[in-house]
């Protein structure tokens, strides 16, 4: 930049995707353009395109927002251009840290609806700014309010509007209303009867719709076969919301249960005829396959929970997740399909993994159940480590004691804050009661909170039973950790061991640990076509370990998250992986570098002393 130039950025923003809101951003951007040939002395730091986007200003979850405030921290702008205030922040908060930033690296605002320079912090502006901000903030929730009950009585009516247009359907800007769209409602038809008459199946009309540039999932295929609109039945009301204002927050987006939808009766837009389309209903139904878990526990329902080996198995070549099957018609084999077919977005791709498209659940049993055992069975040290750390702090009364004065010197803390509140509230104005009132409340839960902490700690100290009985019970579990077999595995030692499976075209296996060790297996031919429970596979581990602790600061580790879990009563700790490295003499000349690797899931542990 030259000297006497300052930097600016330029944000332009719009609340909605709608097409008649793209004359506001190209109108935003010519008052930016027209600005900055007026004042040559001022030059955009980065393209006037940069920081543009279409969605509500409620909150600061807005990526080009972000990006733009990621971008200030450099600290060399001096200006960020917008329309006006509004265009940059609709919400209280958000204003409140835009103002404290704006501080912090010293820039300004160009609002190019009145040509002026406006600095949030400045003793003339700042009170002026903060009410535009509340009046803005005010608008959103008004303009929500005015939504639902725009949206009530559209219920009420039954009238239809732009949001219910699917696939075969246009909007008409002339007529208000919905039509039949000519170039697409042959292709409804024509896939209604590839599908009831021609015994089709999704993936066969993907072919037909790819065929014709058509490309959609198989999901949303198998939901315009549901698709009442087709027979002249449209539903409003599927859909609800809850508004998020501020930041950090966004509006969740919910479906409503389905004795909420609203149906609108439209015969003049029905598409296909009723006995068509409830034929496919039919077919559809009998395709579907919901099964209910097998009474003899031979194996588990489909759609009933998470799957042994859910999220964790994926194709090496095409990337998509494995998903959960039978292969037989009584549902005691379970497997594990490759989902690219359904997942795909062209359906004339296809995937390189030929042979190996799907895998035996009792195959990935046997891999895991190795690959598990190969793991521990190396590192029986580290179990010794980490049961020898877990009974320490169980007996050592000065972490209690520890973390006894922690909780009560936030108690009295806490009782402090509680006084003052109290105080302020009994003196403060009628618009502020209501605050402080709530402010005392969570102190007061906090206070409530922190006692039982207190009294759960005394307890444990007077407790020398029931810690030994705590000691017996997670020696028990760190000991069945030691020699894994096929029917100790379940979903959480999977999550507990395995970080994700690949299936290579060739056949070999992956196995990718929490612990960062990879072992490969390899599956023979026969498990192309046919369930071998011989297989001969062999195992390999690469030890490719990176070893970041020392002892001390291992047994350090161990013994803080103990105590997060023994004693603070920590229910949020989750795995933890730990590797250490230290030198042992062994009675050598000279030291021997000792690797060891330990993994532990505290939860487990928690489960058994609760």
């Amino acid at each position: 930049m030259k000297q006497g130039i300052d930097k600016a950025l330029y944000y332009e923003r719009v609340s909605t995707t709608h097409e008649e809101q793209a004359n506001s951003l190209e109108n935003q951007r010519d008052m930016c353009e027209k600005y900055l040939k007026r004042h040559p002395e001022i030059q955009l730091a980065e393209p006037i395109d940069r920081y543009s986007e279409q969605i509500s200003g409620k909150s600061d979850e807005r990526p080009k927002y972000q990006e733009m405030m990621k971008r200030v921290e450099r600290g060399d702008i001096s200006y960020i251009i917008v329309k006006d205030i509004r265009r940059i922040s609709r919400s209280s908060e958000v204003s409140a840290q835009l103002k404290n930033t704006a501080k912090k690296y010293g820039f300004k605002f160009i609002l190019l609806s009145t040509g002026s320079v406006y600095d949030p912090n400045a003793n003339d502006t700042r009170l002026m700014y903060g009410f535009e901000s509340l009046l803005a903030e005010e608008t959103v929730y008004r303009q929500s309010e005015y939504g639902r009950i725009a949206h009530h009585q559209k219920c009420e009516n039954r009238r239809l509007n732009r949001n219910n247009v699917t696939f075969g359907y246009r909007w008409d800007d002339e007529k208000k209303d919905i039509v039949i769209d000519d170039d697409k409602v042959e292709i409804v038809r024509t896939l209604f009867d590839m599908y009831v008459f021609q015994d089709s199946g999704i993936q066969e009309i993907r072919k037909y719709l790819a065929v014709n540039d058509l490309h959609y999932s198989a999901k949303t295929v198998n939901k315009w076969l549901m698709e009442s609109a087709y027979i002249g039945t449209f539903h409003i009301n599927k859909m609800g919301s809850e508004l998020g204002v501020g930041s950090g927050q966004k509006t969740k987006r919910f479906r409503n249960p389905k004795d909420e939808w609203v149906p609108v009766e439209r015969p003049d837009l029905a598409i296909i005829d009723k006995e068509i389309f409830d034929l496919a209903q039919k077919i559809r139904e009998s395709r579907q396959h919901y099964y209910e878990a097998d009474k003899n526990g031979v194996s588990q329902g489909r759609f009933r929970g998470s799957h042994l080996f859910s999220a964790k198995v994926f194709c090496a070549e095409c990337g998509y997740p494995y998903v959960h099957n039978y292969a037989d018609r009584k549902q005691t084999i379970g497997i594990y399909k490759d989902s690219f077919s359904m997942r795909r977005k062209n359906a004339l791709e296809k995937c390189e993994n030929k042979d190996f498209y799907r895998i035996y659940e009792d195959d990935l049993k046997e891999i895991v159940v190795t690959a598990i055992n190969g793991l521990v069975q190396n590192h029986t040290e580290c179990f010794d480590l980490l049961l020898s750390v877990v009974e320490e702090v169980l007996m050592d009364e000065n972490s209690y004691n520890k973390h006894l004065a922690a909780k009560e010197a936030e108690l009295k803390k806490l009782s402090k804050k509680a006084e003052k509140t109290k105080a302020a509230y009994i003196e403060a104005p009628g618009s502020l009661k209501a605050a402080l009132a709530e402010d005392y409340e969570k102190i007061s839960n906090q206070i409530i909170d922190a006692k039982a902490e207190i009294e759960d700690i005394k307890g444990s100290l007077k407790d020398k039973e029931g810690i030994k009985e705590q000691l017996i019970k997670i020696k028990a579990t760190i000991d069945s950790w030691r020699v894994i077999d096929k029917d100790m595995i379940n979903r959480k030692m999977v999550e507990i061991f395995i970080n994700r499976i690949l299936i290579h075209s060739n056949g070999n296996i992956e196995v990718i640990l929490n612990t960062g060790e990879i072992q490969n297996y390899s599956l023979p031919e026969s498990s192309k076509k046919e369930r071998n429970s011989e297989k001969g596979s062999f195992f390999d581990a690469e030890k490719d370990i990176q070893y970041e602790y020392g002892r001390g600061q291992y047994e350090e580790s161990i013994r803080t998250l103990i105590e997060e879990i023994l004693i603070k009563r920590n229910n949020e700790v989750k795995l933890l992986l730990f590797s250490y490295s230290y030198f042992q003499n062994d009675n050598c000349e000279k030291a021997k570098r000792k690797e060891c690797n330990v993994f532990t899931y505290i939860g487990v542990l928690w489960a058994y002393i609760r």
